[in-house]
């Protein structure tokens, strides 16, 4: 079976294209063909192997795009990940049988994290007009133009009308009913938790003198970190925190421990590859997530 898989990024930005490259790995292993279609303007060395580039500035041009790499590589399936645009996930849809797998709710946020960044807590409403009250007084979608705030309101209702047509996996219960709450088919959901395919498990030691917390991801505000490095500002002894990660939150987080005391105690490691993460579990008391 011929799989194209579809996503924003081409390079290895983060999660979703981790996961696209352990599932391309695994079906390759089990006899398929994969191709990742890439639709963001990125530096060709940094692709992940067998992506096709479709550079475009426009819907227009992306479709174009689109056209010649189905009819070159004629798919018999099309594995939708993270793509922003409903014209493009609406347009495949219709031209290649196709799975939807939804890594987060840029079809159901506005401010693609479902959190509320003044007030620290995650928001469970469903994507509306109060959405644009929220954006001013949450500081949750991207700056304060409110001629922004609804546009990307539509955007995101529509790409989830376009999404709704086709058969959909999310990660969690939660983002099922999340999905449910913002009007999607029930019939349309499968929950398929992701699993790490091509990291070799770690077998458990026991630790005596390590002392070390491990955060381990994208360095967002919806992440936690930030209140991660509190909680190790009120714990005594000599807890230490290894961060393995990176993101534009990274220079808050420094700053705040700096401002609390402890980043002698704080070891920024930046993006690790898999052997240095298997170190870093091994010499961990445990992992904060």
């Amino acid at each position: 079976m011929r799989i194209l898989h579809v996503n924003h990024f081409g390079a290895h930005v983060g999660g979703v294209e981790g996961y696209v490259a352990d599932v391309s790995r695994a079906l390759a292993a089990a006899g398929h063909e994969t191709r990742l279609l890439s639709l963001a303007v990125e530096d060709p060395c940094n692709l992940m192997p067998g992506t096709v580039q479709v550079n475009a500035a426009s819907t227009r041009e992306s479709l174009a795009g689109m056209e010649q790499v189905i009819l070159q590589y004629r798919p018999d399936v099309a594995f939708v990940h993270a793509v922003y645009d409903a014209a493009v996930v609406r347009w495949i849809s219709e031209r290649v049988p196709s799975v939807a797998y939804m890594h987060g709710p840029y079809p159901i946020c506005p401010g693609n994290a479902l959190y509320l960044r003044k007030s620290d807590r995650v928001c469970e409403r469903t994507a509306g007009a109060w959405c644009l009250a929220n954006a001013q007084i949450e500081r949750c979608c991207f700056g304060h133009n409110p001629l922004r705030h609804a546009t990307r309101l539509r955007n995101v209702q529509s790409l989830l009308g376009a999404t709704a047509g086709m058969r959909t996996i999310v990660g969690s219960e939660f983002m099922r009913g999340r999905l449910l709450a913002n009007g999607f088919p029930p019939g349309q959901i499968r929950v398929l938790a992701p699993v790490l395919l091509d990291e070799a498990a770690v077998e458990a030691t026991p630790v005596t003198d390590h002392a070390v917390v491990l955060f381990s991801g994208r360095i967002t505000p919806e992440k936690g970190l930030r209140r991660l490095i509190e909680a190790l500002a009120l714990t005594k002894g000599d807890w230490r925190l290894i961060v393995a990660g990176d993101g534009p939150d990274r220079n808050h987080c420094e700053q705040l421990a700096a401002q609390l005391g402890i980043a002698s105690r704080i070891q920024f490691e930046g993006w690790v590859g898999p052997a240095r993460m298997q170190d870093l579990y091994r010499g961990c008391a445990f992992v904060a997530l």
